[in-house]
């Protein structure tokens, strides 16, 4: 409809303000800019997913990891999706269900024909959350 186009219009928008505040630091008008996008279009994914990253940098990781879950739920083959929320969840170290996380999001690309593993290997901010559990994937 109209309605439905005009919406992701103007939602395109709040997220391109919430990446820009993002990459200046300023995560908690990330969050606002990418909830402004979400009430225009609610069922986007890789808002949800831009949103529990930025709450992720907030240290939000509650929140992080719900709206991260959420993402994944919406769309079950995004693989950055499953790798945000492993980050996540290494930081509030619940590594059981970061595991698992990892694995589908290296399964998930794979199904799309890349590799995460390296682009994992080389995430200092990865590596170091999820050490105890990054060696066995990552060889």
């Amino acid at each position: 409809s109209q309605k439905e186009l005009r919406n992701a219009r103007e939602a395109t928008k709040y997220v391109t303000d919430g990446i820009n505040d993002y990459h200046q630091g300023h995560y908690a008008a990330a969050v606002n800019s990418y909830d402004e996008a979400l009430k225009l279009d609610p069922r986007n994914p890789y808002i949800l997913n831009l949103k529990g990253y930025a709450l992720f940098k907030e240290r939000d990781y509650q929140d992080a990891i719900a709206a991260l879950n959420s993402s994944v739920e919406m769309n079950p083959d995004y693989a950055w999706g499953y790798f945000d929320l492993a980050r996540a969840q290494c930081a509030v170290q619940d590594f059981e269900r970061a595991r698992n996380s990892v694995s589908m999001a290296i399964e998930k690309a794979k199904a799309n024909g890349r590799d995460l593993r390296a682009t994992m290997r080389a995430d200092g901010e990865f590596t170091r959350l999820c050490a105890p559990i990054s060696n066995a994937y990552l060889k």
